[in-house]
């Protein structure tokens, strides 16, 4: 399945935006090989599913789909990024398959308020704006770890995708684990919970399955960057 971004498409190119993003795609059991593309791109893409939809993760069809989208990035203005090959796991999990019992004292619900302690990027009080869920361990009066849903809640909400981030100085004491355990379990029953983490992020990968979520699939971003940008 195929979806053509001609929004994105024209947002990206009418305002010169840093990153382009021509094409992803997710691939998992359930859904099989779902693409999201510029139309611009729509012959290399339809190529690149009609010869690797089995096995879009290969090197070879990888190759294939960079030596295609070359082109078209040269004639917009545009390089590869040097975190091309973006690509991961995507795992769920749900309030049955949550391991609660990772879920330390210290991790609580976070408000907006707590971004004058926050030692992580998150900016909590935007997140609250938008409905997020977020969850915090608090050490020494400092939020040294979250866990953020990248989007809002709603009453039809059914499935709700969280990053994590932890302060270097607070890593490898299972926050991340507790604070993602403690996010999922609040969730109500039948909402599931999505996690994505790079093929290379072993920590992030470890730190999902140990609050329960399992591998469903992988996912794909090819990028690209302005070339008088950094």
């Amino acid at each position: 399945m195929i979806e053509w971004d001609k929004k994105g498409e024209q947002f990206v190119l009418e305002s010169r935006w840093d990153l382009i993003e021509p094409i992803s795609f997710t691939l998992t059991q359930e859904a099989g090989l779902r693409i999201k593309a510029y139309p611009s791109v729509k012959e290399a893409v339809c190529d690149f599913e009609a010869l690797f939809a089995d096995d879009p993760f290969s090197d070879a069809a990888l190759e294939y789909l960079w030596g295609r989208l070359a082109l078209y990035m040269e004639k917009w203005g545009y390089r590869e990024d040097r975190f091309r090959d973006r690509y991961g796991y995507i795992l769920t999990c749900d309030k049955d398959s949550v391991r609660t019992d990772r879920i330390l004292p210290s991790t609580r619900r976070l408000c907006g308020e707590d971004d004058r302690i926050n030692q992580t990027t998150y900016r909590l009080r935007d997140s609250e704006k938008n409905g997020c869920v977020m969850y915090g361990t608090e050490q020494d009066g400092a939020i040294l770890s979250v866990a953020v849903s990248h989007t809002g809640v709603t009453a039809v909400s059914t499935a709700i995708e969280f990053g994590v981030e932890t302060a270097p100085v607070a890593r490898q004491r299972g926050y991340a684990v507790s604070n993602l355990a403690a996010a999922v379990s609040s969730l109500d029953r039948g909402v599931t919970a999505f996690y994505r983490c790079h093929r290379y992020n072993l920590a992030s990968l470890y730190t999902a399955e140990s609050a329960g979520f399992g591998i469903i699939g992988q996912y794909y971003r090819y990028l690209g960057r302005k070339k008088n940008g950094i």
